[in-house]
């Protein structure tokens, strides 16, 4: 029988430092953490997430829209309009449900070779309280794609994790998918507009993306993050540019 991934604790502590909202949820659902361990991770979260809301309230509009934020690198940030449709939905909410989603997904995921699809994933009910629901999906043996959504089935973000095996399909396998991701969170998205983000996110051209070096950058919209670790793996996701 297959692990799950939040019964590995290297996985759920990476979302933890990296991808709040997911680690959180690992963490409930993982049977290898003590109750007393699983609150006092939550009391911390609850924590990091309050001082993150006072900081947005004190940041100037222009930097929340920066068009690049890289943590490695020195690129001066770009502003950014923010398009008329983003600004009817919640704050914190993608201008897609999950089926739509779903439907980019495949419809992107039929021109890779071998093809890539999505299935429809069980809606995992969430605890009292929480704002989002959460989807987990098997893409290939190396690809695992967690979602959230909202009660009004609007989609509040997508996180990939990604493990190569060293061979060069595995690899082509992972772009391929993040590919599909950018496709289903935003349809109008070009191709030349997804080559510029694995650009700018350091996956493609130059040296290729370093070791525990975040970066993001946003893109109609929305943002999107990648981080490569050596114990996990490639953990890329895409949320609403707030």
């Amino acid at each position: 029988m297959k692990t799950k991934w939040y019964d590995n604790k290297i996985i759920v502590f990476a979302l933890l430092i990296f991808f709040l909202p997911a680690g959180l949820f690992g963490l409930w659902k993982s049977s290898k953490f003590e109750r007393t361990g699983k609150i006092a991770w939550s009391v911390v979260g609850v924590l990091v997430l309050l001082v993150c809301a006072a900081n947005q309230k004190t940041t100037p509009v222009a930097s929340q829209q920066s068009e690049l934020v890289v943590s490695h690198s020195s690129t001066p940030a770009v502003s950014q309009k923010i398009p008329e449709v983003y600004d009817k939905v919640a704050a914190s909410e993608l201008p897609v449900t999950y089926s739509e989603f779903e439907e980019n997904f495949n419809s992107f995921g039929k021109s890779s070779t071998p093809a890539m699809q999505l299935y429809t994933a069980k809606l995992s009910p969430k605890n009292k309280g929480d704002k989002f629901a959460t989807r987990q999906a098997m893409i290939t043996e190396n690809i695992i794609l967690t979602t959230t959504e909202a009660d009004s089935g609007r989609m509040g973000s997508v996180i990939m994790l990604g493990r190569g095996d060293g061979e060069f399909e595995s690899g082509m396998d992972i772009l391929m998918a993040m590919g599909a991701v950018m496709s289903g969170v935003d349809k109008a998205i070009t191709s030349k507009q997804r080559g510029e983000i694995l650009k700018r996110l350091g996956l493609v051209g130059g040296s290729g993306p370093k070791i525990d070096k975040p970066a993001s950058t946003v893109m109609n919209g929305i943002k999107y993050s990648v981080i490569l670790t050596s114990g996990v793996g490639l953990l890329f996701s895409a949320e609403k540019n707030i």
